[in-house]
């Protein structure tokens, strides 16, 4: 069933793209129609790194588990390369913890995200309970790389309290952040 649900937010996302084609049409009832009768399906998935290393294996696993002919192609990249992906139909759908800004492009909000700071334990910032946008006045942050949800989050949120920061360190990789932030 949820396969189904996925299939009927590609077709939504088409018509409201406007590329109906009749060859186009033709292989979304094929594709919906071989679903129901238990041929072989393909879905392009894209996944953004943080969606892609927390919950999506196990709903994908879950997935499959219960659509054996499903066969779910993943793609992870950031938020921002996930949306083009998107308009230029590479991918059928997406989970993004970022912003989705065009309008072109249906979204609607699954799981509440939210953003936390984390330090080293010789950091300045260690010891406080609770930390206000001041504190954060010209620290040094080691963040994801431009075009990811996370790094928009940060953006936008010192952006809103006017908070200039530095970024000493980016990068795509979660382990990667993990490590600069233990030695650093």
């Amino acid at each position: 069933m949820t396969a189904s649900i996925l299939l009927l937010i590609c077709l939504r996302v088409l018509q409201r793209l406007q590329i109906f084609g009749n060859n186009l049409w033709e292989q979304i009832k094929t594709t919906i129609l071989n679903f129901h009768k238990k041929e072989e399906i393909s879905l392009r998935l894209g996944l953004t790194l943080t969606v892609a290393s927390t919950f999506a294996p196990q709903l994908i696993a879950n997935l499959q588990e219960k659509n054996p002919t499903l066969h779910i192609h993943v793609h992870v990249d950031n938020t921002q390369s996930i949306e083009a992906q998107l308009l230029e139909n590479e991918l059928d759908i997406a989970i993004v913890e970022g912003d989705i800004h065009n309008d072109n492009i249906i979204h609607e909000a699954i799981i509440p995200d939210r953003l936390a700071l984390v330090c080293n334990k010789d950091h300045e910032l260690a010891d406080k309970d609770i930390i206000h946008p001041a504190d954060l006045y010209n620290q040094n942050f080691i963040c994801r790389e431009k075009g990811s949800g996370t790094r928009a989050m940060l953006e936008q949120f010192m952006n809103l309290y006017k908070t200039p920061y530095h970024i000493c360190w980016q990068s795509t990789s979660w382990e990667s952040i993990k490590q600069a932030v233990l030695h650093n």
